[in-house]
């Protein structure tokens, strides 16, 4: 494979992989090893590896999480930002602090408050998902 082509597949999987992550976040097992099997399958291509060959090499040699780990990560990330620099605004309004009750050595971490919600789809949501992890 030329770089000619090894650039989109780069930008396929960057631009696949970077939609919605909240909305990823609490996938069924088969449609994250699914999506698993893609990031795999791209891996093998760009690195010319054999098929058969161990896939957490080639992915280390890329720089690649996981699809469940990239998934969390990006969540985890935004939740930072939203929290500490306040930005984007629509994120961090989402989001609520819990107070601390009492002074001990952990006090310095911020909690944030779960919400409660029956519905399936809601787990989906920043507004979910971002206080769990």
């Amino acid at each position: 494979m030329t770089l000619r082509l090894r650039e989109p597949v780069l930008l396929v999987l960057s631009w696949s992989t970077s939609l919605v992550h909240s909305l990823y976040y609490n996938l069924c097992a088969y449609q994250i090893d699914c999506l698993q099997s893609i990031q795999n399958c791209l891996a093998h291509t760009v690195c010319r590896a054999s098929k058969f060959s161990h896939i957490t090499p080639t992915l280390q040699s890329l720089h690649w999480l996981k699809v469940k780990q990239h998934i969390e990560y990006k969540i985890v990330s935004l939740t930072y930002y939203a929290v500490q620099f306040h930005q984007p605004s629509y994120l961090s309004n989402l989001l609520i602090q819990q107070p601390n009750i009492y002074n001990t050595c952990s006090s310095a971490l911020i909690t944030l408050k779960r919400p409660a919600s029956r519905a399936a789809v809601a787990k989906h949501s920043f507004y979910h998902s971002a206080p769990a992890l």
